[in-house]
């Protein structure tokens, strides 16, 4: 698991980057990476993360399309338009928000003794 393998790092400088389908939501995004960064051992050095949104598999769209009933129905629809939404991430502006992040971690680091 990804779990373990972060846990098992020991003296490493680590930076996070991950996509999630769910939403384009900058606090939903710092809580998966506050999430996983628990799994880092002291003994690392944490750069930080970067995380955007990303597309799901279609076998997501269609669980959503058959869990859609009278009662659900406004929260399905919203689920299936961020599934729509996120069919074309990470689109280019994400990828130079990737390259914003990396450049600042770079900095990070060349300003380390």
């Amino acid at each position: 698991a990804v779990s373990d393998f972060i846990n098992d790092l020991s003296g490493k400088q680590i930076a996070l980057f991950g996509t999630c389908g769910m939403g384009n939501a900058p606090e939903y995004y710092k809580a998966i990476e506050n999430s996983v960064s628990a799994w880092i051992e002291t003994d690392n050095d944490y750069l930080g993360s970067f995380i955007c949104q990303g597309k799901m598999p279609q076998k997501v769209r269609q669980k959503y399309e058959s869990m859609k009933n009278d009662q659900n129905a406004g929260q399905m629809d919203m689920y299936i338009h961020n599934f729509d939404e996120a069919i074309t991430h990470p689109d280019s502006l994400d990828v130079e928000h990737a390259k914003v992040f990396v450049e600042k971690v770079l900095k990070k680091l060349e300003s380390q003794p």
